[in-house]
């Protein structure tokens, strides 16, 4: 209860309407908004969460996928590597590191 008293009287003191949903709705006669009022069309957008956009983002293992084998290119094709190129590999990395 005091924390709730705070937060109205710091919403206050920075000029911030803490009842701003009820005072939109109190003006409008059929749950329409402001704009469309006007037109005669109906309206009423829903305020989005961060569930609601989180829903919206999130990864999905596809994108996963993707996303891992960018990391590792060498995914793609180690399934496949022969063997017995593994030494001229070797051979061939050694040499060019020195």
């Amino acid at each position: 209860m005091a924390s709730t008293k705070v937060g109205h009287t710091l919403a206050k003191g920075l000029g911030i309407n803490v009842n701003y949903r009820n005072d939109a709705t109190e003006n409008l006669s059929r749950g329409e908004s402001v704009i469309s009022s006007a037109s005669g069309d109906n309206y009423i957008e829903h305020e989005v969460t961060v569930g609601d956009w989180w829903r919206a983002h999130r990864p999905t293992i596809p994108w996963a996928k993707s996303y891992v084998r960018s990391l590792f290119p060498f995914l793609d094709w180690i399934t496949r590597y022969n063997t017995t190129w593994l030494s001229g590999d070797l051979i061939a990395g050694k040499l060019s590191l020195s």
